[in-house]
C-alpha cells in the first residue's frame, strides 16, 4: 500500500471518528436537556401546588429563583404573572423587559397590571425602536465592511487584514448585537402588554 493510500485511509477514519463523536455529544446533550426539563416540570408542579393565598412571599420568591435563577422579581409580581393565560411566557417576557416595565398593584380604581415605566411613553418607545434598528444596521455594516474590500485595502498583507477584520467584527459586531438585544427587550415588553 502506498503512503498516499495509507494517509487517505487514516484521514477517512479520523473523519468518521469525529462524526461519531459529534453525534454522541449531540445525543448526550439532548438527553441531558430532556432530563433537566423533566426535573424543571416536577419542581414547577410542586411549586404551583404549594401556592396558596397564605404562602409566605419569601417562599414564592425563592421558589421562582430556584426555578429560573432570577432573584429580581417580587412575590406579588410572580403571583400576578402566574395568573396570566401563558404564565411561563409572561414570566420570561417580564424578566427580559424589566428595564421598560413595572408592576402596578391593584388599587380601588384599577386592577393589578404590568405597565410601561412612566419615562417610556409610546412616542419614546417608537423612537427607541427606530434608533436601535438604525444602530444595528450601521454597526453591522461597519463590522463587516472590511471583508469585501480586504484585497483592495491590504493587498497581500494577510496578517494586518486579519487583525483589522477581527477588531472591527468584535467591536462593532458587539454593538450591533447589543442594539438587537435592546430592541428585543422593547418587543418583549409590548408582547407582555398584549397578553394582559
Amino acid at each position: 500500500m502506498s503512503p498516499e493510500t495509507t494517509e487517505l485511509i487514516i484521514k477517512i477514519i479520523a473523519v468518521i471518528g469525529g462524526v461519531l463523536a459529534l453525534r454522541k455529544a449531540v445525543h448526550e446533550f439532548a438527553i441531558s436537556k430532556q432530563s433537566r426539563l423533566r426535573e424543571e416540570f416536577k419542581f414547577a408542579k410542586e411549586f404551583i401546588a404549594d401556592l396558596t393565598p397564605q404562602t409566605h412571599p419569601l417562599l414564592i420568591e425563592k421558589g421562582y429563583e430556584a426555578m429560573t435563577g432570577d432573584a429580581r422579581l417580587t412575590a406579588k409580581e410572580i403571583t400576578y404573572l402566574l395568573s396570566l393565560s401563558s404564565p411561563a411566557q409572561a414570566l420570561k417576557k417580564y424578566s427580559i423587559a424589566l428595564k421598560y416595565v413595572e408592576f402596578k398593584e391593584a388599587t380601588t380604581t384599577e386592577t393589578a397590571r404590568v405597565a410601561f415605566r412612566p419615562q417610556y411613553t409610546q412616542t419614546k418607545l417608537k423612537w427607541a425602536t427606530w434608533w436601535l434598528t438604525t444602530q444595528y444596521l450601521v454597526f453591522a455594516l461597519i463590522a463587516f465592511a472590511p471583508f469585501p474590500f480586504a484585497a483592495q485595502f491590504f493587498g497581500t498583507n494577510f496578517g494586518v487584514a486579519i487583525i483589522v477584520m477581527a477588531m472591527t467584527l468584535l467591536s462593532f459586531g458587539y454593538l450591533a448585537i447589543d442594539a438587537i438585544y435592546e430592541y428585543g427587550r422593547i418587543r418583549r415588553a409590548e408582547e407582555l402588554m398584549a397578553m394582559q
